[in-house]
């Protein structure tokens, strides 16, 4: 019934948003169903810590940190090589 799943929406959105009762006072149906939606696919697409996905995952975000750390090595050494040319220092 209506209430039931009332009931059963707002003990998960309790239980995952720490919200309170008093935080469902003057909600709808409706209100309570929309939240309870995105609640709902948070659980869904959570990928625990050890799982194969999680691992993939840190692959390829590594792949991407691994690219922008040689970015910021060939900068530096850049700027190190150009504050080793003596030619181009202004006399005063």
């Amino acid at each position: 019934s209506k209430k039931q799943k009332r009931d059963y929406y707002m003990v998960v959105i309790k239980s995952n948003f720490g919200w309170k009762v008093k935080d469902f006072r003057g909600t709808t149906f409706e209100e309570i169903e929309a939240k309870f939606t995105t609640v709902w696919k948070q659980l869904k697409d959570f990928i625990p810590v050890g799982s194969k996905e999680e691992a993939e995952r840190l692959k390829r975000k590594g792949l991407s940190l691994e690219q922008e750390s040689i970015k910021k090595l060939n900068t530096s050494e850049k700027v190190t090589e150009e504050a080793k040319c003596p030619d181009e220092v202004p006399e005063e």
